[in-house]
């Protein structure tokens, strides 16, 4: 081994054994992971630490600063807003709406988003169905200054570039360390000069972060860290137990973000109710101004069609197709897969839906790496149903895991009737 090798190894070691690392520790790792120095068994290794070992707010600080320093940093002059959330419920694409809306009224809203990496559907894989998500910095800064906003996957950005080799090492086994999540969020807000961002925290047993206490010490830990890099930030905790659309995988997702953009009789209230209380607190946090003020002029722009204007030409600068709509999305969908309709098997009240089996039979029917497999719900919670009625649709890849997609529900059902 060289000496940079063992120091490399000396870092992770001390993380293991409980000791505080510093941002001199921080950049030598990330540095080398960056630079692909580091080979997956020691990135496991240093995943696990954080287990372990969870940072102190200090280290956390270090973390961060040190993912920030290694990677390249896109200049704005602010304000500039962003938009995050800790993720796990099916169907949650309010960025789609919420930038497009932010960017109308005249904010910056740069915003980076990831792949999937434990549900059917990441931001990125939604929008890549309609635009280009792979950019670099220089490229970012151009869409921005021409629209005021974009909907990027952050990996080809050299911004916090350590990141995504750490979540390559997390995939395969379904986690992500609570800290980690943390430092990769913030790295990435400061990375674009993020000032304003708003934060959902959704929680619920069938969600990664399962409980309020959970979710308020994660939100306490945001809160300390974003004031030490100067973001004012708005934290909302929410208990989430079903589906915030009815629709589960990369095109269905951005089928239902453009109807709501389109103010479609059919588009999915939930979300647009959520979309526009999120840009509201978000243009409240910016301008300063009262919430009533900020629902108003949010809740206009998007009836208005100013929003579905402003998403088109960050379609266009993003290098997609600016004519689309959610009713051609929709052909391209049936075109791109087979189907099977599921009835209900009983009389009854729709009382629950699991997401984790909702995202665990998504992906068995190929989501996201096909991006317009995926489910198309028929019915809500609350919902009374007959025996027989349609309840959903499967949207598959290919005919073999249409029908492991259809045997597995057998076994694990996505609604709840009583």
């Amino acid at each position: 081994m060289s000496s940079e090798e063992l120091e490399i190894v000396e870092i992770i070691q001390n993380k293991l054994n409980g000791k505080r690392l510093k941002y001199d520790d921080y950049y030598k790792l990330l540095k080398a992971i960056a630079e692909n120095k580091v080979n997956e068994v020691l990135m496991t290794y240093f995943t696990a630490s954080t287990y372990k070992s969870p940072p102190s707010i200090p280290e956390l600080y270090d973390f961060t600063k040190a993912m920030v320093d290694i990677g390249t940093v896109v200049k704005f002059k602010p304000p500039v807003a962003d938009k995050h959330s800790t993720g796990g419920v099916p169907g949650n694409r309010v960025t789609m709406i919420l930038v497009p809306i932010i960017a109308s009224l005249g904010i910056k809203i740069p915003k980076t988003s990831s792949r999937a990496i434990t549900s059917p559907a990441g931001t990125a894989d939604c929008m890549e169905v309609l635009a280009k998500v792979d950019f670099d910095p220089d490229e970012l800064k151009h869409i921005v200054e021409k629209t005021n906003g974009c909907i990027v996957w952050g990996g080809g950005l050299n911004i916090a570039p350590a990141d995504d080799e750490l979540i390559a090492v997390e995939k395969p086994i379904h986690i992500e360390s609570e800290d980690k999540v943390i430092v990769s969020i913030l790295a990435k807000k400061l990375a674009v000069s993020a000032t304003h961002l708003i934060l959902d925290i959704p929680y619920s047993r069938s969600l990664k972060i399962k409980t309020k206490k959970q979710a308020e010490a994660i939100a306490n830990k945001f809160r300390k860290l974003t004031k030490m890099f100067g973001i004012k930030t708005k934290i909302v905790i929410n208990y989430s137990t079903d589906n915030l659309s009815k629709t589960s995988g990369p095109a269905l997702e951005s089928f239902s973000c453009l109807q709501i953009l389109e103010q479609d009789k059919d588009r999915d209230l939930r979300l647009e109710q959520k979309a526009i209380n999120f840009s509201a607190q978000l243009y409240a946090l910016v301008k300063d101004i009262r919430l009533d003020k900020a629902y108003d002029e949010v809740s206009a722009v998007l009836s208005s069609g100013k929003a579905l204007k402003k998403f088109k030409e960050i379609v266009k600068a993003q290098q997609g197709d600016d004519s689309i709509t959610s009713k051609n999305l929709f052909e391209k969908i049936k075109k791109n897969t087979v189907c099977s309709v599921i009835k209900a098997n009983q009389e009854g009240k729709i009382s629950k839906i699991n997401n984790n089996n909702l995202s665990a039979i998504s992906k068995i029917l190929g989501a996201p790496e096909h991006k317009f497999s995926g489910i198309k719900l028929l019915v809500n919670t609350g919902e009374f149903v007959l025996k027989d009625q349609p309840i959903m649709e499967l949207y598959a890849e290919n005919k073999d895991k249409l029908e492991s997609g259809i045997e597995t529900l057998k076994l694990f059902q996505v609604f709840e009737i009583k």
